[in-house]
């Protein structure tokens, strides 16, 4: 059993952002952030992943120049979007697909959903745990993207029933 949890594009990419930002720590000798000590996570992305992707490979190159962390998320978003929209064709009976948005806004009722379809048993307190820590999140704002990975991103932004930028 595989569990896609899935969140708008624009929202994953503006809290890495915001994470690196809160999080991030710069020394004379090291960067690290959410893409690792001296962007380390990125260049494997870029290369291992990037590189041979039927859409982005052919600008892998520029990819690789980015460096500032939204457009880099939305790399990252893509990729794995991908991969988890080829498992849902892929293992169809075995996948769940939920939005992060549903999981905020009816708590109870979506881990209820995901524990049934992992063939658990309804616990009360992850219920509860779930009521009271989960909240919804605002609407995130369009976010400027990079023009060689834009179509990308909203033809998967489409596919998630989210709506694509302009």
């Amino acid at each position: 059993r595989f569990l896609f949890l899935v969140r708008d594009g624009y929202a994953t990419c503006s809290s890495i952002a915001r994470w690196s930002q809160h999080h991030g720590q710069s020394s004379s000798k090291d960067n690290t952030d959410w893409w690792g000590v001296n962007r380390r996570k990125w260049q494997l992305l870029v290369d291992q992943l990037v590189r041979p992707d039927p859409q982005l490979g052919n600008h892998a190159d520029t990819i690789a120049g980015f460096d500032d962390h939204v457009s880099m998320a939305a790399v990252e978003w893509i990729l794995t979007m991908q991969e988890g929209l080829h498992l849902t064709e892929r293992c169809a009976d075995a996948t769940l697909t939920v939005h992060y948005e549903q999981l905020t806004r009816a708590p109870r009722e979506t881990v209820a959903d995901i524990l049934r379809f992992a063939g658990l048993q309804a616990d009360q307190t992850v219920l509860d745990y779930a009521q009271k820590t989960l909240r919804p999140v605002g609407e995130t704002a369009t976010l400027e993207l990079p023009a060689v990975i834009r179509n990308s991103f909203d033809a998967a932004m489409q596919k998630l029933g989210y709506r694509p930028g302009a």
